[in-house]
């Protein structure tokens, strides 16, 4: 034990798990899922996604941490604690992630109800509503990931999101990964720190290609 937590579920890798492989195919099967049925997803909560991706490959005696934020009333996950690199504003407090994810999910409801009703006005998306677009997904993929709501498989399940606001206005980039994690950690740094543009353009590029 160390701090209350038990390390071996503290250190939850899932890549390490024998049948990793799992994860490849259900993130196969959700984005086929996707296709044609933008609003299979009520809201934009990711619990259910989360436990779908990755039930059976968390740590022995842990399957709660697939489906559960940090912070839930089990023993590993009620004072888990994350962190990304060196960079210490990532990781809501465990005590507050429940609250802050409601209040993520709400303002990006917000959000993209707002972008969609600017897009029914266009009638059509042009080269500024799809910067626009690419503004809104990477401003919330930062925060998601900044409040780091699980104890792994944030970063597929931030990469759901974005997708399935691009699916919920037709987009189909087949370049946006959900399984494979592509090279935007400089790029989301940058954004943490006053710099939108990279991650806008990042984004932006995979809507277009």
């Amino acid at each position: 034990m160390k701090d209350g937590i038990d390390v071996k579920c503290s250190e939850w890798e899932y890549e390490d798990h024998p049948e990793a492989e799992r994860v490849t195919e259900r993130c196969r099967r959700l984005v086929l899922m996707l296709k044609g049925r933008p609003r299979i997803f009520n809201g934009y909560s990711t619990l259910r996604a989360h436990r779908y991706m990755f039930h059976g490959v968390t740590p022995e005696n842990c399957g709660y941490f697939a489906g559960n934020y940090r912070g839930s009333n089990f023993p590993c996950l009620k004072e888990y604690r994350v962190i990304a690199g060196n960079d210490s504003r990532v990781g809501t407090p465990p005590k507050d992630v429940k609250f802050e994810m409601s209040l993520f999910e709400a303002h990006l409801g917000f959000a993209v109800k707002t972008f969609a009703q600017d897009l029914q006005k266009a009638g059509k998306f042009d080269r500024k509503l799809l910067l626009s677009l690419a503004e809104l997904l990477a401003k919330y993929l930062v925060y998601y990931f900044t409040i780091h709501p699980y104890a792994n498989g944030n970063g597929h399940t931030g990469r759901l999101i974005v997708l399935v606001i691009l699916k919920r206005f037709q987009l189909d980039p087949q370049s946006w990964p959900l399984d494979d994690r592509p090279n935007y950690s400089a790029a989301i740094v940058a954004h943490r720190d006053g710099n939108p543009t990279p991650l806008r353009d990042f984004i932006l590029d995979r809507i277009l290609n």
